[in-house]
């Protein structure tokens, strides 16, 4: 299933962080955009902790 979902931050061998946005013009990642992303993070061996913050306007929002 596509969810049309982009990823962008840095990081380096320890650690990554960046943001996932949506694709679609206007469109946002949704709660069940963010339980996805972490079930598929989750499933993957070399990652050992994961942590989400809340979903905010990556254009906008205070952050």
């Amino acid at each position: 299933m596509g969810r049309n979902l982009n990823i962008g931050g840095s990081g380096d061998n320890n650690s990554f962080g960046g943001f996932v946005t949506s694709n679609e013009r206007y469109g946002s990642p949704t709660k069940d955009d963010k339980e996805y992303i972490f079930d598929w993070l989750n499933n993957h061996q070399a990652i050992n902790e994961i942590r989400l913050g809340e979903l905010v306007d990556s254009n906008y929002g205070d952050f």
